[in-house]
């Protein structure tokens, strides 16, 4: 998922670091961080092993995103939720930290919202796109899969956030969610899905939210 990012003045791609900025003091001033140095740590270090496994072959990303200095912000909110505001900085609340169930879903939510910056869809300012959110799952499937991560996981995890609805989801909701489920299940055949799983340090730092 991207987040529209809050208007300013200026409208050029050198004021995207404004505009993220403004975006992200926009979300201070509604929601309370969590503050945790060593959940963020953890956080980075899986971004880290993301951004490197990006770095090992040619994914049609431009160079110059491959050096991103990734910031990532907690926030306390009962709604799981991810999401990129461009210029490396990616939101994320701490109950859907505490709703995956192993590393791999959270690296595949990271993965997919670190895809959202290396295609430029944090620079276009609109609205959701079904187009979007699965071009950014193709390529952080890649990711995960460069990064030797179970490819399952993603499509496990592509479900977080539609849990606490159950019923409730709204037809139009199903229908983006069967869409990119059925492209990730498509393109797992392709690959490789076991992948490495090492949930000790995950299932520790999951306990520490508590």
């Amino acid at each position: 998922m991207i987040i529209i990012l809050i208007s300013t003045n200026c409208s050029s791609s050198t004021n995207q670091l404004t505009r993220s900025q403004n975006t992200i003091l926009w979300i201070d001033r509604h929601f309370r961080r969590y503050q945790n140095s060593e959940v963020l740590s953890y956080l980075l270090s899986v971004t880290k092993r993301l951004e490197s496994a990006a770095q090992m072959k040619t994914l049609g990303i431009e160079p110059d995103r491959l050096n991103t200095s990734w910031k990532i912000h907690i926030f306390e909110s009962s709604i799981p939720n991810a999401f990129s505001v461009g210029t490396g900085n990616l939101i994320i609340t701490k109950s859907l930290i505490q709703a995956c169930e192993n590393e791999a879903e959270l690296a595949s939510i990271l993965a997919h919202e670190m895809s959202h910056y290396y295609l430029a869809h944090t620079e276009q300012n609109s609205s959701y796109s079904i187009e979007r959110e699965i071009e950014a799952d193709t390529l952080g499937l890649s990711l995960l899969e460069l990064s030797d991560n179970q490819l399952q996981a993603s499509i496990s995890a592509l479900s977080i956030s539609y849990r606490q609805e159950s019923e409730n989801i709204s037809a139009e909701k199903q229908e983006n969610l069967n869409l990119r489920r059925e492209n990730l299940a498509n393109l797992i055949k392709r690959k490789n899905g076991w992948g490495f799983a090492n949930d000790r340090e995950f299932n520790r730092i999951k306990k520490s939210l508590r």
